[in-house]
């Protein structure tokens, strides 16, 4: 392990490529079981993950480490993993703009629908629709809380409710009210991606 280091702070290339190959198959089939990552998107953790460690190298950052370099790089994949997953959910949302009923186009948080486990981009158009088209004050909570994807605070502090709770409850009840909304006109069957 200390060898390893040693050779890719020298520039020795043979070990960095050794290194790379021996750990891919092994790294991309355990993140493709784990994750359900297709292989392209495994591959593409793994380059990030070897770069990761080969700069962590060169920084001197695992000098002391008392982990074996694969367990390391591992290790490495299953954060980077993980960050790109929680940013994938944060952005969570749709490719969409509307104009809501004051005319002001709202513009949607944007990310690639087919990433969202089989929900079909034909109901987030719809979702948000029914959203751009509510009224008060279910428009200006869900359009602030969901298709601008603010904090609670920021929308407590932009729409001047007394707490946290009172705003959950309001923004529990319009949720309700789409969700009655699609209810109505479609059923579960319109929405599922074959």
């Amino acid at each position: 392990m200390k060898d390893i280091i040693k050779e890719i702070k020298k520039g020795n290339k043979e070990v960095l490529g050794e290194l790379y190959e021996t750990q891919r198959t092994p790294f991309v089939n355990w993140l493709r079981r784990k994750y359900s990552l297709s292989e392209e998107d495994a591959l593409d953790v793994y380059q990030e993950s070897i770069l990761a460690v080969y700069r962590n190298i060169l920084d001197n950052k695992l000098d002391n480490m008392k982990s074996g370099i694969s367990t390391y790089l591992f290790a490495v994949g299953k954060n980077i993993w993980l960050n790109r997953h929680r940013k994938i959910d944060r952005e969570m949302a749709f490719t969409f703009k509307f104009k809501d009923q004051h005319q002001e186009e709202v513009h949607v948080n944007e990310m690639r629908v087919e990433e969202y486990h089989g929900i079909s981009s034909e109901l987030l158009k719809v979702v948000s629709q029914v959203v751009v088209d509510m009224k008060e004050p279910c428009y200006s909570v869900l359009k602030l809380s969901l298709l601008y994807d603010l904090s609670t605070q920021e929308v407590l502090d932009r729409l001047n409710y007394k707490n946290a709770n009172v705003l959950y409850t309001q923004k529990n009840r319009c949720l309700k009210k789409v969700q009655t909304i699609v209810k109505k006109q479609y059923k579960k069957e319109d929405f599922l991606d074959n």
